[in-house]
């Protein structure tokens, strides 16, 4: 029987973090100059980090659609070693890019601030929950398991 993790709350909250930030990471390769001076709507939250490097916001957004692919083929499959590889790997990127902001928020108005680490700060408590619950969370019925085609 696969070691495999129950629909709620991984499937949801890996695909809360990927698609949430699947819009930065898609503008940051479609458009890397619309990323740094506006991202996000506007508010040009990277441009307050100068300078504009193209090359560095492409590669961004290459290696954050990466991640974003591990999240979504841990939802996907819900094996717990590839939901906790996904998470952790995640949390190493999302927790120095969350404490950098942190250290350098002053950049930012008061309401550009709260949203700025409020909305970084989702980026890392949620993996990091699911991280901490799946140490302990029983195994899910695997579909596919005699047991599961002999009930049916």
């Amino acid at each position: 029987m696969r070691d495999r993790l129950p629909v709620s709350p991984y499937r949801w909250g890996l695909l809360v973090v990927a698609f949430g930030q699947l819009g930065a990471t898609l503008n940051a390769l479609l458009a890397p100059r619309s990323f740094y001076e506006d991202f996000p709507f506007g508010r040009g939250w990277v441009e307050a980090y100068p300078s504009y490097n193209d090359h560095l916001i492409y590669d961004y957004g290459a290696y954050t659609l990466g991640a974003l692919a591990a999240l979504v083929l841990a939802a996907v499959w819900l094996d717990r070693r590839v939901v906790q590889l996904a998470c952790a790997s995640w949390l190493v990127g999302s927790t120095i890019h969350f404490v950098n902001h942190v250290l350098t928020v002053e950049r930012y108005g008061t309401g550009d601030a709260i949203g700025n680490l409020g909305g970084l700060a989702l980026f890392v408590v949620i993996p990091a929950a699911l991280l901490v619950r799946s140490r302990n969370e029983p195994s899910a019925e695997d579909p596919g398991s005699a047991r599961a085609r002999a009930a049916a």
